[in-house]
């Protein structure tokens, strides 16, 4: 992005997607597979939840029925629903994990607390692991409880609801 350029920002989901460019912000159902990403929400109307880290983006990777699955920086999937919002293109400040920080002091003043003093001899036992990627994480809204009503029909005409009432007759 440059000084003057124009920011567009839409809700609607087309039926073909639409030609995004960086900095603009579109439903992830309207955005075609393979964009980049970043401030991605996990429930539509929550607010960005992913993908925020410094110099990090998200792969809209493919569809499936009613669900967008995005690849996070992880190399994750998630399942999220087409009306969650999301911003084209990668964060800024894509050197950060590369700088240096010179001290474990210079660390705690970054706010990071000391690993553990004990030492952890590396043989294969503890070694790296290559284990398969965990399976796709979707989630839902909590939809809250609505009450059930039922109604009857009978073949008498217009008939008034019954009102249960709280005098007891006896």
């Amino acid at each position: 992005m440059k000084v003057g350029d124009l920011i567009k920002t839409s809700s609607y989901i087309p039926r073909i997607p639409v030609r995004p460019k960086e900095g603009d912000a579109y439903p992830v159902g309207a955005l075609p597979m393979g964009t980049v990403v970043n401030s991605v929400e996990v429930f539509p109307g929550d607010g960005a939840r992913m993908v925020k880290a410094a110099g990090t983006g998200g792969l809209l990777m493919r569809k499936l029925s009613n669900k967008v699955i995005l690849q996070l920086p992880s190399k994750r999937e998630v399942a999220l629903d087409p009306e969650c919002m999301a911003t084209v293109g990668r964060l800024s400040n894509i050197d950060h994990g590369n700088k240096h920080v010179g001290s474990a002091q210079r660390r705690r003043w970054l706010g990071r607390r000391p690993a553990s003093g004990l030492w952890q001899r590396k043989t294969g036992y503890n070694g790296r692991k290559i284990r398969p990627l965990p399976p796709v994480k979707e989630y839902k809204a909590k939809i809250p409880d609505t009450p059930v009503m039922k109604f009857t029909l009978s073949g008498e005409g217009p008939t008034r609801p019954v009102i249960p009432s709280t005098d007891r007759v006896t």
